[in-house]
C-alpha cells in the first residue's frame, strides 16, 4: 500500500471532489491554525506536507505559521504542478522555498536525517495506509520532528462508537450525490467504493486507536482538536 491509492482516481477531479465536502475549507485552514497557535511568531521553520497534493493544506500553512522551508512530498505530477503554479509566486513573495518530491512518502522518508523538521503535516492520507505501513510512516514522522516539534494531523478518523460512525458514513455517501448532479455519476460510484474500502479492518483509522498508537510511539500531548464529520484532526508533540 503506497501513497498512491490516494491518487489513483482524485488527481485530475480534485477541485471537483471537493465539492463533496463543504468542510474541506475550514479544515484545511485549521492545520495552518494550529500551527499558529502552538509557535506564536517563531519563524525560520521548516516543516514537511505529506500528501500535499494540489496545495489545500500547504496554503494555510504559509497563512497562518512562518515556515522558511517546506518540502512536499507527493507522488502525483499533475497535483504537484498545481501546487507549485498556484502557490510558487506566493511562496518566493515570502521567502517561502518550497521544495518539491515527487515521491512515495514510504521512498522518500528514510532519506531524511533525524531531527530535521519542526513541522510535519498531512491531510487526507495518512489513512490510506495499511495499518503496519501506517505504524512505519508514524515512526518516521517521530524520528524526523525535532524535539518539541508537532506532527498535525487531517484525516479520516473513524469515531469509536460504532452508530456514529454508521452515521456520519451515510451523511457522506448522501453528499457524493452531488458529484452525479454535476454530470459525474461516475466519480460518485468511485468515491462511494473508496469509502467502502476505508471501512475495511485493515485500513479503519479508528480514533481511539490512533491516539494510543501516537503515544505508544512516543509522542506526548496527544488531542484530538476539531472534528467536522468524517474528518478530524490529531495533533501529537515529540
Amino acid at each position: 500500500m503506497t501513497q498512491q491509492r490516494y491518487s489513483t482516481h482524485l488527481t485530475q477531479d480534485y477541485p471537483l471532489l471537493l465539492n463533496a465536502f463543504p468542510h474541506s475549507e475550514e479544515m484545511h485552514a485549521e492545520i495552518g491554525k494550529s500551527l499558529e497557535r502552538y509557535f506564536g511568531p517563531k519563524s525560520g521553520l521548516i516543516g514537511l506536507d505529506i500528501g500535499s497534493g494540489g496545495g489545500e493544506s500547504t496554503k494555510y500553512i504559509m497563512e497562518y505559521s512562518s515556515p522558511s522551508i517546506i518540502d512536499l512530498v507527493d507522488p502525483d505530477n499533475i497535483q504537484m504542478t498545481r501546487l507549485l503554479t498556484d502557490l510558487g509566486a506566493v511562496a518566493k513573495k515570502r521567502g517561502i522555498l518550497l521544495r518539491p518530491h515527487e515521491e512515495d512518502i514510504f521512498d522518500f522518508m528514510p532519506k531524511v536525517k533525524d531531527n530535521s523538521y519542526d513541522f510535519i503535516a498531512s491531510a487526507w492520507t495518512i489513512h490510506n495506509f495499511e495499518k503496519d505501513k501506517r505504524e512505519k510512516i508514524l515512526r518516521e514522522v517521530y524520528r524526523t520532528l525535532t524535539p518539541g516539534g508537532i506532527f498535525v494531523n487531517m484525516d479520516k478518523y473513524v469515531p469509536d462508537d460504532a452508530k456514529e460512525e454508521e452515521r456520519l458514513h451515510s451523511r457522506q455517501v448522501k453528499r457524493y450525490h452531488c458529484l452525479a448532479e454535476m454530470g459525474r455519476p461516475d466519480l460518485e460510484i468511485k468515491m462511494i467504493a473508496h469509502d467502502e474500502e476505508d471501512r475495511k479492518p485493515e485500513l479503519m483509522m479508528k480514533e481511539g486507536e490512533s491516539i494510543v498508537q501516537l503515544k505508544k510511539i512516543g509522542f506526548r500531548d496527544v488531542r484530538l482538536t476539531k472534528r467536522m464529520e468524517k474528518e478530524a484532526i490529531i495533533i501529537a508533540i515529540k
